[in-house]
């Protein structure tokens, strides 16, 4: 005797966990060559994928074949 409802009217639940497992997004940060009469440069910062969480980047410009203050002016710049 079913004294639920119809026959088939029959509904189940249950509890499960989501597992936040995804990796940490990889920041791509884009290598800038100019000349120095060029001026302003603007510097590419890419993540691989989107990411729920805060992404923060600071970046700042060091020496390499330009000098500091002869050749560019240092910066440092975060990027969310």
């Amino acid at each position: 005797t079913n004294t639920e409802g119809p026959v088939g009217d029959i509904t189940d639940t249950g509890v499960g966990q989501v597992e936040d497992n995804d990796d940490a997004p990889t920041v791509t940060i884009g290598n800038v060559i100019e000349g120095e009469a060029v001026g302003t440069v603007e510097v590419p910062v890419t993540l691989n994928v989107a990411s729920d969480e805060d992404t923060v980047v600071e970046i700042t410009t060091a020496s390499d074949t330009a000098t500091e203050g002869d050749d560019f002016t240092a910066v440092t710049e975060t990027v969310t």
